[in-house]
């Protein structure tokens, strides 16, 4: 950016550049008053040659007023409307911090994720202050009707004390403005255009919501929902809002996140999360049940990890010593206080052959299921159309279950296709033919018709094993099952630590570091300001996911913040 001297613009000092738009410039400014009162802000002013543009100055009229009006701590205030030379301003609180595409291209950069809880509480706290917008009343008591419709990661910000603002209404909708958008005009962003919004059609506070869910989807995700090379393609995918599986992208999304998500982003808007509040209250119960404790402290040291540029600049003349924290994260402390460790004791998870396969398999066939979390059981349906007949008849001659498994080997005993005979080591596993549950456990002998099949065998406590087979006549197979990887869940009290093993940052928690072989032996330490540093010794064992609950303990200095953390190569 070009070199910038402070200018007197008004009451104003501005002091730097902070951004620049086709339309208005923002500058950090400053104001005083008498006995030495200062005060820092943003001045946000429209270009001189937009000058006399009225729409332009309308438009930041509008913004001025409404949010004027809006009391709440997730939304930037503003605290003047003027003009000076000919050149309209507001002036809007000045949130010391980053926004949350900065947050996302720093955790690209160091190849991150958003911790699960920090996604969680930013788009919480924004639905809050979405809520307080979109419930707003005029001075008689009617709904003033404030429909944001520019959601996006460039107008959250995050501060440097964990605080989450949301920012710029200057495209938002209100009942009490006297222009209307034409019918068919788009207004807002492109990648986080709701359906209807895209189609030009009228809003509502929905799709706020529904951008809310784009920005949520993102953070988890750490990539574009509605990606493409140009505007026409971006707004055709989000008039379809096709929205991929967030579990795919990203295996540790537990299944109650995943459907919050999921919810706020159906396409029909009657069926999508129907408030800001009611995604707030979601989001809620999730931290609390996943991360209770978690806040604007874990945010804040999110922050100040990633941007430790921002942290000394703003600690002034108390500058941060960097090295001891570093040392700490490779300490070799043995033992700690407050450590409890647990194998996970849930019989499902041991019983179910579709829940064995969560620990992290990676084997793209089973990319979509997500690490240390259940997912969604196989749906087993009859592919041939003379087994399917078959059951019908049986289920029509009122059998019980018990009877349709005799049955089943019967008619598989009595056939006069070629035979496959399979056995596995360890014996017990179930025969999946083309997606069709056999009822049959190996060893067995199974009569299959001419072609090509997908064998699936899955048993408990091992990985499914997947193959493709040709049959053209009597075969026996023989298949030595691999035993399930393991996993550990790594939980603190406080959430939002940082989680290093042998000195490499793998997260902050709660984190799951799955597909560990049996044996492997970890060493992790944990790290988070104000409290010692916690280290936990971990050896896994194959198939079982454990899950290690650890309590930091407060010191009396606070910890440094690190510059210079290692993170995964």
């Amino acid at each position: 950016m070009e070199s910038f001297s402070p200018e007197h613009f008004g009451p104003y000092t501005l002091l730097r550049p902070i951004g620049r738009g086709g339309m208005a410039e923002v500058f950090l400014a400053q104001t005083r008053g008498i006995g030495g009162f200062e005060r820092s802000l943003c001045v946000k002013r429209v270009l001189p040659e937009h000058a006399d543009d009225t729409e332009l100055i309308d438009l930041l009229v509008d913004e001025a007023k409404l949010v004027s009006r809006i009391t709440h701590p997730n939304i930037a205030q503003v605290f003047d409307l003027g003009r000076v030379d000919e050149r309209f301003y507001i002036a809007m609180e000045w949130v010391d911090g980053v926004d949350a595409l900065k947050l996302l291209d720093a955790c690209e950069k160091r190849d991150l994720h958003v911790p699960l809880p920090a996604a969680a509480y930013i788009v919480h706290e924004i639905a809050r202050g979405l809520h307080a917008a979109h419930t707003l009343k005029d001075d008689e008591g009617r709904p003033v009707g404030i429909v944001h419709r520019d959601v996006t990661p460039t107008n959250v910000l995050l501060s440097l004390e964990g605080t989450v603002k949301l920012i710029d209404f200057g495209v938002a909708r209100n009942l009490l403005r006297s222009r209307r958008t034409a019918v068919g005009v788009v207004k807002g962003k492109y990648n986080y255009l709701a359906p209807e919004q895209a189609r030009g059609e009228g809003v509502d506070a929905r799709v706020d919501v529904f951008a809310a869910g784009i920005l949520l989807f993102e953070l988890l995700a750490g990539e574009p929902l509605y990606p493409g090379s140009n505007a026409a393609e971006v707004v055709a995918k989000a008039r379809n809002a096709k929205i991929p599986s967030l579990r795919s992208l990203r295996k540790d999304v537990p299944p109650e996140l995943d459907e919050i998500v999921r919810k706020a982003l159906q396409k029909d808007r009657n069926a999508r999360t129907q408030s800001a509040q009611a995604l707030a209250d979601e989001l809620e119960r999730y931290l609390s049940q996943s991360a209770p404790g978690y806040g604007a402290t874990q945010v804040a040291q999110l922050v100040q990890f990633l941007f430790p540029e921002r942290a000394l600049e703003a600690a002034g003349d108390d500058p941060i010593d960097l090295s001891e924290f570093v040392a700490h994260a490779s300490s070799s402390i043995v033992s700690a206080p407050g450590v409890k460790v647990r194998a996970a004791q849930d019989e499902e998870w041991e019983a179910s052959p579709t829940r064995v396969a969560v620990v992290a398999d990676i084997e793209q066939r089973r990319a979509r299921r997500a690490a240390g979390f259940e997912v969604a059981p196989v749906t087993v349906l009859p592919s041939r159309g003379r087994r399917a007949s078959r059951g019908r008849l049986q289920l029509a001659a009122g059998l019980l279950a018990v009877a349709v498994l005799v049955g089943a080997t019967a008619f598989f005993l009595t056939s006069g296709e070629p035979t496959v005979q399979i056995e596995t080591s360890p014996a017990g596993a179930t025969i999946l033919l083309d997606g069709f549950d056999t009822q049959q456990l190996s060893p067995a002998t199974l009569p299959i018709a001419p072609g090509t099949h997908q064998l699936v065998l899955r048993l408990a406590g091992h990985e499914d094993s997947t193959s493709s087979i040709d049959v053209d006549g009597d075969t026996a197979l023989s298949v030595a099952l691999r035993p399930s990887r393991g996993a550990l869940e790594v939980v603190s009290v406080p959430a939002g630590a940082m989680v290093f093993r042998e000195g490499v940052l793998v997260g902050m928690t709660p984190v799951t570091i799955p597909d560990l072989a049996d044996g492997t032996e970890l060493n992790l330490t944990l790290q988070a300001p104000g409290f010692e540093p916690l280290t936990h010794a971990h050896r896994s064992v194959s198939g079982r996911r454990d899950r290690a609950e650890l309590r930091l303990v407060p010191i009396s200095v606070a910890v440094p913040i690190s510059a210079a953390v290692p993170v995964t190569p």
